[in-house]
């Protein structure tokens, strides 16, 4: 289901108004003003009118959106999301999803509206959403409460530069047995012991999300004897280097020195 925000409509007609009102002194002219006097008005009235169109249908971009009164706290995951225009502050954004809250069903929509570019989404985020409690195709997305980019850049870039400063690299038993050669990276998403031990390591399950550079994501998985000094590291959320290994991908995890 498609959303375009009620606010874009609204918030057309005062601007609307007060460019026909300019319009129609400039035609009638019931003050008997002169013509450059009419101009004036009629040019003014306009872009005041294309001024208050702005701040009024944008309003939510420029200074955050507030949630719907009594309205049910929800994530938008992110299936599919237009490219942002380059040298551009603002864009429109298209955005193909899953809207979800506790105690509603999951639903597929589609929104499209004004979006900051320094906080863009990107596949498999979650945007923080506010749905109507009347009624559930009505939502609205928090976009102050989305993270700036160069702030989710940050985070990423810390924790990558945390695992590049560890002693040691080692990634024996998380070779993955196929090769997504244009992968970017991954994300653990669980690490669940099957409850098998061998030759002191423990059997795992290992679930992963793998980044591609045109956005989709590769779910994969994996059952593989992790030394016990890796398992504490198999956290859900953590993002792990994807190195090429011949014909296959590697999954690299630090170990301290020695292990």
């Amino acid at each position: 289901m498609k959303q375009t925000p009620f606010s874009t409509y609204l918030g057309l007609i005062p601007g609307a108004a007060i460019i026909l009102v300019a319009i129609l002194v400039y035609q009638i002219n019931p003050f008997h003003l002169a013509t450059n006097a009419l101009t004036v008005i009629l040019v003014v009235g306009i872009v005041l009118g294309l001024l208050v169109t702005t701040l009024l249908v944008f309003r939510s971009v420029l200074f955050g959106s507030k949630g719907m009164k009594n309205g049910l706290t929800g994530t938008l995951h992110i299936i599919g999301v237009s490219m942002p225009p380059l040298n551009a502050a603002f864009g429109m954004i298209s955005i193909t999803g899953v809207l979800s809250a506790e105690g509603i069903p999951a639903r597929e929509v589609t929104f499209e509206g004004m979006c900051k570019v320094s906080r863009w989404p990107s596949p498999d985020d979650d945007l923080p959403v506010s749905i109507d409690h009347a009624d559930h195709s009505k939502y609205i997305i928090l976009w102050d409460q989305v993270a700036d980019s160069k702030v989710k850049a940050a985070d990423v870039a810390r924790q990558l530069a945390d695992q590049m400063n560890s002693p040691k690299i080692d990634t024996t038993g998380l070779t993955l047995g196929f090769a997504p050669s244009d992968a970017l990276s991954a994300s653990i998403v669980s690490a669940i012991p099957t409850g098998v031990e061998a030759d002191g390591k423990t059997q795992m399950v290992i679930s992963l999300k793998i980044n591609r550079p045109d956005g989709s994501i590769e779910d994969a998985q994996v059952t593989k004897n992790v030394p016990p000094q890796i398992v504490s590291q198999l956290t859900p959320g953590r993002i792990i280097q994807v190195m090429p290994d011949g014909d296959s991908w590697t999954l690299a995890v630090s170990l301290p020195q020695g292990v």
